[in-house]
């Protein structure tokens, strides 16, 4: 339950429309969830996020192409996210 939860507000904060921050969210503990497990990435994204490194964006685009591509919601809004 804990992982799914992780993975949910994750996402929204990634997809959600005039969000440019997630430091408070990193900060939370239900985001270490996602650590040492197949979410991994997901915590590493919403760190890249934060620190506004596109560069480290598309390293983790390369090295998590098959899980960013199993998310049809990242998939669809790739340009936005940039």
């Amino acid at each position: 339950f804990k992982v799914r939860l992780a993975v949910d507000v994750s996402l929204a904060a990634l997809l959600g429309e005039a969000i440019y921050s997630f430091g408070q969210l990193l900060q939370h503990p239900i985001v270490t969830a996602l650590d040492d497990g197949p979410h991994q990435w997901l915590h590493e994204m919403l760190k890249v996020f934060n620190a506004g490194d596109l560069h480290a964006y598309d390293a983790l685009c390369v090295k998590y192409a098959t899980q960013l591509n199993a998310q049809p919601a990242l998939v669809t809004h790739e340009r936005r996210l940039r």
